[in-house]
């Protein structure tokens, strides 16, 4: 029987990608007055795009940088963390198996503010092929 990958499934892997190689905790869940920086993401679209040989699932998330105020209003460390999840996603995406990361993409910076409490906010996106399944001929 041939499974698709789960949110909560991609979920784990992003966590424990961001929190591997970067020193952003990946917060599911913010609390009131959560101290920054941290990072936080959602799953904006989970669509099949199969090849011809492959089931594959293409999901795009969107990765939330917030990032402390600074007195200055330097956003020299916001641009650092910035960085740190672009260089995460350099890394390919460790799944069990059937599943395999076969693609993925940056995307951008959708978004770059800052919010009503004087912490940075951006919003950066990525995309990932993900493969569940290999189609044959009978």
């Amino acid at each position: 029987m041939i499974k698709r990958l789960s949110i909560l499934d991609l979920h784990v892997a992003v966590k424990k990608l961001i929190e591997t190689y970067s020193d952003l905790p990946l917060l599911d869940g913010i609390p009131e007055n959560q101290e920054a920086p941290f990072t936080f993401f959602e799953v904006m679209e989970k669509v099949p795009d199969d090849t011809k040989t492959m089931f594959v699932d293409k999901f795009t998330i969107h990765v939330h940088v917030i990032s402390k105020y600074e007195q200055n209003g330097s956003s020299i460390l916001h641009y650092h963390n910035i960085q740190q999840i672009e260089e995460v996603f350099t890394k390919r995406m460790s799944l069990d198996e059937p599943y395999e990361v076969f693609r993925q993409s940056n995307d951008g910076l959708m978004s770059n503010v800052t919010d009503e409490t004087g912490e940075k906010h951006a919003v950066l996106a990525f995309s990932f092929w993900i493969s569940y399944g290999f189609k044959a001929k009978i």
